[in-house]
């Protein structure tokens, strides 16, 4: 209970020992501390850092643009979490087929096979 709520309770009623019960029956009552439950989120994480350059890539997908000339809607980016270098693609629709061809062409081609690569966990990268 906020202090405001208990101003709020004294003007329509009051009685002698009222802040103390009130909050004694709010301490035991299960119903209110079900209900008033202090959701804790979890610690970020900590930022993924390779210690050599081309062995862990994230990999992300930024959502529709404009269509371009040529019909690609979307980006793909590859990033080298060592070196901070940045492969970016332009793509007609964000799917398993584009995302697998933009790492084949665009990252092992010219870097060599990652160690690990790291998602955002969108749809295309759930086959």
């Amino acid at each position: 209970m906020t202090p405001a709520d208990l101003v709020e309770s004294q003007n329509i009623l009051h009685f002698e020992y009222m802040a103390s019960t009130i909050k004694e029956f709010v301490n035991i009552c299960d119903l209110c501390n079900r209900a008033n439950t202090t959701e804790v989120k979890p610690p970020l994480g900590k930022n993924i850092v390779s210690e050599m350059p081309f062995l862990l890539r994230a990999l992300d997908g930024a959502d529709p643009f404009p269509i371009t000339s040529s019909g690609n809607r979307y980006v793909l980016v590859g990033v080298d979490l060592c070196s901070n270098l940045l492969v970016l693609k332009l793509i007609p629709a964000m799917n398993t087929e584009n995302t697998i061809k933009f790492l084949w062409e665009n990252i092992i081609v010219y870097y060599g096979l990652p160690e690990t690569v790291s998602s955002g966990h969108g749809s295309n990268f759930d086959k």
